[in-house]
């Protein structure tokens, strides 16, 4: 029997170092190290991250596409849109912008919008404007979007310190309840 994850995590593309490896290898910390900044980002503490951070919880997917999920037509923008709308997921956590673009419309893929509809919390897509939604008005699917979370756009999580911290803080816990049911 095929486990199925629970959460959708996307990101823009797969680092060098992951960029050949399979999906259930992007979480392995000795093959793919910077997969520990997200794991730790959406788990909180150590003990969690490394008992949780897997394929079994998370289906990692990639807007730009890979080939970690065997043929690149199973990864990328149109892949993810596939497998949201199938409504099995109901919790999406992205990192980075172009990341976003996957909910959002290009105009309203931007930290400035992000941070204001994500200061209240959780992102119930179809309570937002049907203009600014890309294609997932009438999907059931909570979402998380933050900046990427490599040194370079550690200024953006600065600047949007006060609601990024308070919304990584509900992401972890969010996480951890659909885990743990």
């Amino acid at each position: 029997m095929i486990q199925i994850s629970k959460i959708i995590l996307i990101t823009k593309e797969p680092n060098k170092q992951a960029e050949n490896l399979m999906h259930e290898e992007l979480f392995d910390i000795k093959k793919n190290t910077f997969s520990q900044f997200f794991g730790r980002a959406l788990l909180g503490r150590e003990c969690d991250y490394r008992s949780f951070f897997n394929e079994k919880n998370f289906l990692w997917m990639h807007a730009k596409g890979s080939k970690c999920h065997g043929d690149p037509r199973n990864d990328g923008h149109l892949a993810i849109k596939e497998v949201i709308k199938t409504g099995k997921y109901r919790f999406a956590v992205t990192f980075g912008l172009h990341a976003s673009k996957i909910f959002l419309s290009n105009s309203q893929a931007n930290l400035a919008y992000i941070s204001k509809i994500m200061s209240n919390g959780i992102v119930i897509m179809k309570d937002l404007p049907r203009a600014h939604v890309n294609k997932f008005y009438n999907v059931d699917v909570n979402v998380m979007m933050f900046p990427h979370v490599s040194g370079q756009c550690q200024q953006y999580w600065k600047q949007y310190a006060d609601i990024f911290s308070h919304c990584l803080n509900l992401t972890q816990e969010e996480v951890l309840k659909i885990i743990k049911n």
